[in-house]
């Protein structure tokens, strides 16, 4: 089972050669009806196999992928523990399972490239973050988005005030063994402060805490969310010299919460920073509609994707646009039933504005004029 990034959608992006089957299973949780997930994802296998062209695919070869993948969810005991959606993606070089928090729209799908716009609603503002769990007994430090959480391990960085004194230099240095108290617990031993959470420990240790996240994060500009009680707040801003620590942060002690419940706090700090990124793009599309900074005509936006024009990409979900991209004139031909060289466009658009490094959202029905199904901002 692979756990589906940004990184992962861009992979999937990439594929244009040979032949792809993309599958898309809203799951039931529970109950009877669970039992019958595996034999609704072999019925859409089966519906994509209709769709296949006669010489384009052997079934064979297509059943052989189906196996693996098969495979791969009994391996991984999915069906036993479902998550709210499942996409599949077969081809030659690559079978992928993955795991969905969100119950896409069931649909199949062949063609040379994999269908990415189910799974666009998974990505909208959800760029990555950091959570910095931190307390005197525990540091954690977590690499997150909206949906999933990971625990990154932080090198030469104590992680509790007992070991950054502990540890420290020979004048302010305690001494650690362990003795036989019960249960097989460490004792401590030598010159203990009588209030070793005084400021100056607590900004000695948050020192040494931040150099390690300053050390892992140096290449990253993604936001960091301080989880910890409130007083310990003011003293690591003075330690801090990352620089994308948000303001706010989740205020209490984090010891005895669970990875997710951090996730799920921390996300509130910073979607309102996600959500302005996406309403300062579509500002930007309208203020310079006018001077060919931005545009809707396909004619336009497909050529501009696929060069990495493309800044940010809104698209209309559910509005299918087929036809074909001619790299050697930059024109599009547009057909009302697809043939064995047509692809849907806008799933280009997107993939092609992933793989150059672009930001794809989608549009309410609201923000866009009748008939239009895609908008760009243009980087120049």
């Amino acid at each position: 089972m692979y756990t589906l990034t940004t990184d992962g959608l861009k992979t999937l992006a990439s594929r244009s050669e040979g032949f792809s089957i993309s599958l898309f299973l809203p799951l039931q949780r529970g109950g009877p009806d669970a039992l019958n997930n595996p034999v609704r994802l072999k019925s859409l296998f089966r519906q994509a196999l209709k769709q296949v062209r006669e010489g384009e695919l052997p079934a064979q070869q297509a059943q052989a992928w189906f196996a693996k993948a098969e495979r791969q969810l009994d391996h991984s005991l999915f069906w036993e523990r479902p998550d709210e959606g499942l996409a599949v993606f077969l081809a030659e070089d690559m079978v992928r399972c993955c795991g969905l928090p969100i119950a896409p729209s069931e649909g199949s799908f062949v063609g040379r490239r994999f269908m990415l716009l189910p799974l666009l609603e998974m990505f909208h503002d959800n760029h990555p973050f950091y959570i910095l769990a931190l307390s005197q007994n525990d540091v954690r430090l977590f690499k997150a988005n909206r949906f999933s959480e990971e625990e990154l391990t932080l090198e030469n960085t104590p992680l509790s005030l007992a070991q950054a004194l502990a540890y420290d230099t020979p004048e302010r240095q305690l001494h650690f063994r362990t003795s036989g108290a019960p249960g097989g617990g460490a004792r401590i031993y030598g010159n203990m402060p009588d209030r070793v959470d005084t400021h100056e420990n607590l900004l000695h240790f948050f020192r040494q805490v931040n150099h390690g996240v300053h050390h892992l994060l140096r290449e990253e500009r993604s936001p960091l969310v301080l989880a910890a009680a409130e007083y310990l707040f003011s003293i690591y801003r003075e330690a801090n010299t990352y620089p994308y620590l948000e303001a706010e942060g989740v205020s209490g002690s984090p010891d005895r919460v669970s990875p997710r419940t951090l996730r799920e706090s921390a996300w509130r700090v910073v979607q309102p920073r996600f959500q302005a990124a996406r309403k300062q793009a579509l500002e930007e599309y309208w203020q310079r509609n006018h001077q060919g900074g931005s545009s809707h005509f396909l004619q336009e936006v497909i050529p501009a994707a696929r060069y990495g024009r493309v800044a940010s990409l809104f698209v209309a979900p559910n509005h299918p646009v087929y036809g074909r991209f001619e790299e050697e004139t930059s024109r599009i031909h547009l057909v009302e039933q697809p043939g064995a060289e047509d692809e849907e466009l806008i799933n280009y658009a997107v993939g092609q504005t992933l793989l150059h490094g672009g930001d794809v959202y989608t549009l309410a029905p609201q923000e866009t004029p009748e008939g239009v199904v895609v908008m760009a901002v243009f980087r120049y």
